[in-house]
C-alpha cells in the first residue's frame, strides 16, 4: 500500500503530467483559454459592465475602475483585491478598459453565501480595495455601508508609478517605440480581444520588426505563440527580457515553460531574478518557485514559497498551490494540515481526474488521521 506522501505525489504528477495541464492549472493563462481580460475577469463584454451596474442595486455586486498613471496601453488584466482585517478576501481582474466587479457568487467558504440573506456589500463593509501592478503604488478604496438602492460603483483605484521600484509590469521601452510599432501593437491588442489570434500575432510580428527593442510586443507575441510552439514562445519571452531586464512578465512565462519541461534549476533562476525585481511577487511567481524547489529537494524553501502564493491568491490564480502544500505537509508527516488543504481545494477545483484523485487522497488521509487518534 502506498504511503500518504507517495499518493500525494501521484496527484501532483497527474496535475502536472502535460504541458497543457500545467499551463492551465497554473492560472489559465495559456493563449487558447483565458487570454482576454474579459475572459479572465469574468466580466464579459464592454456592455456587460454597464448592464451589471443597473442590475446590481440589490447589494450583490460592487463595481469600480482602475486607472494607471500616464494612461499606458495596458494589455494584461490587472488584479483587484478586497482586503478585510489585513487579509486577502476576494480578487477579480479589471477588464481591457479598467473596469472590475465583485459579485456574491464568487465568494467561497464552508457555508455557502445566500445572496438573499447576506449581501456582498454587508460582508465587505469596512474592507479596502486595492489594485496590484508591479512598479506601481495603489490607492485604496474603503467599502462603506450601503443601502440596497445605492449606486454599486465604489469609485476609482489609481495606480501611481513607484520611482523606487526595481521592476515593473509595464515595460519602459513602450514609451520610446516608433509610432508605426505602437500602431501595430494597438491593432494586435484589439484583434486579441476579439479572439482573432492569427491577426494579432501578425501585427505583433510587425511591431517587433519595426522596433526589435519593443519588449511588451515581444512578450505578447510569446503568449500567442504558446498556442503552437513553446520554443518560439520561449525565444520571444527571452527577447522581451533582454530588451528590458526590469520588465517582469517575461520571467513568469519563462518559468512556466521551463516548469513544463522540468528544467527546475532554470525555473529557480527565473523566479529568483523576478523576485529581486519585485520582492512582493505574485501568486504564480511564488507557485513556480515553490514547485521548482520541491523538485530540487528543498522542501522547507518550497513550503515557504507555497504559503506565500496561497496567502495572496484568494481567487486561486494558481489553483494547484494547495495540492503542493498538501504534498509538502504530508512529506513531513503533518497529515492533518494536508487534509485541510485538500478538502479546501475541492471547493474550487473543477470536476475531473484531478478532483477525483484528491477525493481518494482525502479518504485515505482521513483513515490515517483517525487511526492515529
Amino acid at each position: 500500500m502506498r504511503s500518504a506522501f507517495s499518493w500525494l505525489v501521484i496527484i501532483l504528477a497527474v496535475t502536472f503530467g502535460t504541458g497543457t495541464s500545467l499551463a492551465q492549472g497554473a492560472g489559465g493563462t495559456s493563449a487558447t483559454k483565458g487570454t482576454t481580460p474579459e475572459e479572465i475577469s469574468g466580466v464579459g463584454g464592454s456592455a456587460n459592465v454597464a448592464q451589471r451596474i443597473d442590475e446590481s442595486r440589490s447589494g450583490d455586486y460592487l463595481v469600480g475602475k482602475v486607472e494607471v498613471e500616464g494612461n499606458p496601453l495596458v494589455w494584461d488584466p490587472i488584479p483587484v483585491t478586497v482586503y478585510c482585517d489585513g487579509q486577502s478576501r476576494d480578487q477579480v481582474y479589471a477588464d481591457g478598459k479598467g473596469r472590475f466587479e465583485f459579485k456574491s457568487t464568487r465568494l467561497e467558504g464552508t457555508t455557502p453565501v445566500n445572496s438573499k440573506a447576506v449581501k456582498l456589500t454587508a460582508l465587505y463593509v469596512g474592507c479596502t480595495v486595492r489594485a496590484s501592478l508591479a512598479g506601481y503604488r495603489s490607492t485604496s478604496l474603503q467599502i462603506a455601508n450601503r443601502n440596497m438602492t445605492d449606486d454599486p460603483d465604489i469609485g476609482t483605484v489609481k495606480l501611481l508609478r513607484d520611482e523606487h521600484a526595481s521592476g515593473t509590469a509595464l515595460s519602459a521601452t513602450s514609451a520610446s517605440a516608433p509610432k508605426e510599432a505602437l500602431k501595430a501593437y494597438e491593432k494586435a491588442r484589439d484583434e486579441a480581444f476579439a479572439r482573432n489570434w492569427d491577426k494579432a500575432e501578425n501585427h505583433l510580428k510587425k511591431a517587433v520588426q519595426v522596433d526589435p527593442q519593443f519588449a511588451a510586443a515581444w512578450y505578447q507575441l510569446g503568449k500567442l505563440q504558446q498556442r503552437k510552439s513553446s520554443s518560439e514562445a520561449r525565444d520571444s519571452f527571452a527577447k522581451a527580457a533582454a530588451a528590458d531586464p526590469q520588465y517582469l512578465p517575461p520571467y513568469v512565462q519563462l518559468a512556466e515553460i521551463d516548469a513544463i519541461q522540468a528544467k527546475w534549476q532554470d525555473v529557480v533562476d527565473e523566479t529568483t531574478h523576478a523576485l529581486q525585481l519585485d520582492a512582493e511577487g505574485s501568486p504564480k511567481l511564488w507557485y513556480y518557485d515553490a514547485l521548482a524547489k520541491f523538485n530540487l529537494k528543498h522542501p522547507k524553501e518550497a513550503e515557504s514559497s507555497a504559503q506565500k502564493a496561497f496567502a495572496m491568491d484568494p481567487s486561486h490564480q494558481a489553483p494547484n498551490t494547495e495540492q503542493l502544500l498538501a504534498v509538502l505537509e504530508a512529506g513531513r508527516g503533518d497529515y492533518s494540515d494536508a487534509l485541510t488543504h485538500l478538502r479546501h481545494s475541492l471547493t474550487y477545483l473543477p470536476a475531473g481526474p484531478n478532483s477525483d484523485l484528491v477525493k481518494q487522497q482525502i479518504a485515505m488521509l482521513e483513515t490515517r488521521v483517525q487511526g492515529a487518534k
